[in-house]
């Protein structure tokens, strides 16, 4: 039987413990993707997240572009975990649709309610419910690979509002000009896109 090309590690499972480190390694080595799965991004998935980069980083000699990548990474990823407690905090407040009339007092309350254990229970609700994020690194000599799924979908004005940021973000070349000129009170500054 054909072994997967794949190294999957689950939220806080399997503990970060040498047998974890070892087997990251092996399947790094063996130039496998490297797939993390999550509710929230918890400070044990934390560790792996930043471990797998780096040991990807210096298979390729790369170890210098570490702290880079991973606050980039580690940014999508916490983006990708907020937009998933969203979903549970609005289907909690029955609002499926932007255009309800208390969606934007809803989307106050959920930017208001925003604090690391909020994040922590909400985490624990995405994962009863199975709404998960996928943080996915396809490695090889000729460059990294990185995707950041989250299992919810995104409303049309999310959307809009998150491709305005990025389309904003590409006309600046340093990151404090971008969040001085565009600070944005509906959720986040969208730093983490930009960067």
């Amino acid at each position: 039987m054909e072994e997967s090309n794949q190294l999957v590690l689950l939220e806080d499972e399997i503990q970060y413990d040498g047998k974890d480190r070892d087997a990251i390694i092996r399947g790094i080595d063996l130039g496998k993707k490297v797939v993390l799965i999550t509710s929230f991004l918890s400070a044990t998935m934390e560790k792996k997240l930043a471990f797998v980069i780096f040991k990807i980083l210096c298979k390729y000699k790369k170890s210098d572009l570490h702290a880079s990548l991973y606050s980039m990474i580690k940014e999508l990823a916490i983006n990708a975990t907020k937009a998933n407690a969203k979903k549970i905090f609005f289907d909690e407040h029955q609002i499926t649709d932007e255009n309800h009339p208390e969606y934007n007092l809803v989307s106050k309350k959920f930017k208001d309610s925003l604090t690391e254990d909020w994040i922590v229970t909400y985490g624990k609700k995405a994962k009863e419910n199975m709404i998960l994020v996928c943080i996915v690194l396809e490695h090889s000599p000729s460059g990294l690979v990185l995707k950041v799924k989250n299992t919810s979908s995104i409303n049309k004005k999310d959307e809009n509002r998150m491709r305005d940021k990025l389309r904003k973000g590409l006309q600046y070349e340093d990151l404090t000009d971008y969040y001085v000129q565009n600070q944005d009170q509906t959720e986040g500054e969208g730093i983490g896109l930009v960067l």
